[in-house]
């Protein structure tokens, strides 16, 4: 019980240092919390719970885990979402050179 309050006064702390919660703010947030040894082997043992084949007693849900997978899970979606404008921007600088070019050809 002490761990997991420090943990969450960690957490409390890590958040009231970022003033607006935005994306890079929940990244930053994310990127700290993981940078804490109790989270990562946290972690550690939820990878292994998730492999494990044995049968384990059902533990309590823990908030701060189910906070965590939906960060990560955030952070990945990110991910996707930076890959997926870039190629946004990519087909809009080509548009932009066919139409620039149509249009020389139609003037010259």
């Amino acid at each position: 019980m002490k761990n997991e309050q420090e943990f969450k006064d960690t957490v409390n702390e890590l958040i009231k240092n970022e003033k607006p919660v935005d994306i890079n703010g929940i990244m930053k947030l994310a990127t700290n919390l993981l940078m804490e040894d109790k989270v990562k082997s946290t972690v550690s043992e939820l990878m292994k719970l998730g492999t494990s084949t044995e049968k384990k007693p059902v533990e309590e849900p823990n908030p701060m885990n189910s906070l965590l997978h939906e960060v990560l899970y955030l952070k990945l979606e990110l991910q996707e979402i930076k890959k997926q404008n870039e190629e946004l921007r990519n087909l809009i600088q080509e548009l932009r050179k066919t139409i620039t070019t149509s249009r020389q050809r139609r003037y010259s």
